[in-house]
């Protein structure tokens, strides 16, 4: 190779390892800018909920209670004791929506499914206070739900998955499992013994 190629070759390596690490490291270590944009939608202690009501558009409906000994029931549309888990993992994705964007000023709901949303969920608290979810349509991506918190008149963009458990277990209401019967084993009879001759003496 003639010297002059390998100089080019040279200064362009130099060139490429300056960018690296004067541009691509700096800009690696920076948080993304999303997560540092998110905020929470709204502060509700998990542990204050005692009655969550979820409806449909298409009239489908879900209610659930918490009773005085801290067992969930639910009430509607059918009446079970709940899967204490699969409920407080619905009620945990709710209390912890973050909104990664806001939409505000002259609004048409209508272009957000908002107008008339997909799903109305209503959180009870133990002190007689409520709030209430709307969520609307996905965004183009797909990625995000539209949602409107309590009485605010701004339209959040929230991750799809926020509301993922819920509209499962609105779907297919969280019955507590049904114990496995334990089988029981019957115990085989032991043979019964046979009786032993007793040589008879010649006289």
């Amino acid at each position: 190779m003639k010297p002059r190629n390998t100089l080019i070759l040279f200064a362009v390596l130099v060139v490429l390892a300056a960018y690296v690490f004067l541009v691509e490291v700096p800009k690696s270590k920076q948080a993304p800018q999303e997560d540092a944009q998110t905020v929470a939608l709204w502060d509700i202690p998990q542990d204050a909920i005692t009655r969550l009501e979820a409806v449909k558009r298409d009239g489908q409906k879900l209610v659930l209670e918490r009773t005085e000994d801290q067992t969930w029931w639910i009430r509607e549309p059918i009446v079970y004791e709940a899967d204490a888990n699969r409920v407080a993992g619905a009620l945990n994705d709710l209390v912890t929506l973050r909104s990664t964007r806001t939409l505000s000023g002259t609004l048409d709901l209508a272009d957000y499914g908002l107008a008339t949303p997909t799903m109305t969920v209503t959180l009870t608290l133990a002190d007689g206070a409520s709030h209430t979810l709307r969520v609307g349509d996905q965004n183009p991506t797909g990625t995000y739900r539209y949602m409107m918190a309590d009485d605010r008149p701004e339209v959040h963009l929230v991750y799809s998955w926020g509301i993922s458990n819920l509209e499962q277990i609105v779907a297919e209401p969280p019955k507590k499992p049904t114990p496995t019967p334990t089988p029981t084993v019957t115990p085989t009879p032991s043979a019964s013994p046979v009786p032993t001759a007793t040589p008879t003496v010649a006289p």
